[in-house]
């Protein structure tokens, strides 16, 4: 039987993304016992990058050019480099400037796959605040990828921050990967993430509002009023009532705190 050409395309995106989150899974349970390690200093990565380039001399000189050719010997460049900075294990600052040159170079070659799959090992391996690399990362393939499948892919891959930035109050952040995911999402032909997306934007501009709202009123209250007030925060405004109702029944020794203790 014949395939439509949407079944064969979603096929391929579900394919692509699968592939992304298999990976996730297999790197989060090989590093899961692992202590990240932390940054290296700035004039270690350089003296790892001069070491880096100097063994991969040639398909340095083959990514440098500017032709077609360039651009998949850049991406080649960025796979040798991903593996050998995925194996190593004995040398933090070989192994960071591995992956990051991985990510960097997938990144500028628009290969949604790999510079995700880089920035997910660094992120699990070495002890830093992922946002700004997110940021430059999504944002740089948002201004490269073509194919309504990357476009598919990184569009799941910003929503997914998205929503780890709404679980952390964190809504300046969640706002720029909004304006990254608002972008991208459109041109993955995929009309329901388009409007998850643009949903997940109107949510962050509420929630950053009454958020920012409740942290000012917080600042007049203590004890039971400021557990009363967040709880009402998270539980009616967030719907998260794992962390709300807690606070309700610390904060109101009346009712609303015995139905929070009843339901909590």
């Amino acid at each position: 039987m014949l395939k439509t050409p949407e079944v064969v395309v979603m096929k391929v995106k579900i394919l692509s993304l699968a592939g992304i989150l298999i990976l996730g899974s297999a790197v989060a349970f090989a590093l899961q016992d692992a202590p990240k390690a932390a940054v290296p200093p700035a004039l270690s990565q350089k003296d790892s990058l001069k070491e880096i380039k100097s063994l991969y001399k040639v398909e340095y000189a083959k990514a440098s050019k500017r032709s077609k050719a360039a651009i998949d010997a850049k991406r080649s460049l960025s796979r040798a480099l991903f593996d050998a900075g995925f194996e190593t294990k004995d040398d933090p600052a070989i192994a960071y400037t591995l992956l990051e040159e991985s990510r960097r170079l997938a990144t500028e070659s628009a290969d949604v796959g790999l510079a995700l799959e880089a920035l997910s090992v660094l992120i699990q391996r070495f002890d830093f605040n992922p946002q700004e690399v997110q940021l430059e990362t999504f944002g740089r393939l948002a201004s490269r990828v073509k194919s309504a499948d990357d476009s598919w892919v990184l569009a799941q891959a910003v929503s997914k921050v998205i929503d780890e930035s709404i679980e952390r109050d964190d809504y300046d952040s969640a706002q720029k990967f909004v304006k990254i995911g608002v972008k991208t999402a459109p041109r993955s032909a995929d009309k329901a993430l388009t409007g998850a997306v643009v949903a997940q934007g109107k949510r962050v501009k509420l929630l950053g509002k009454l958020y920012s709202a409740v942290e000012k009123r917080l600042k007049k209250l203590e004890g039971p009023e400021r557990d009363l007030e967040l709880g009402r925060f998270y539980a009616f405004s967030k719907g998260d009532w794992k962390t709300g109702l807690p606070l309700i029944e610390k904060g109101d020794p009346g009712a609303l705190g015995k139905l929070a203790a009843a339901d909590a």
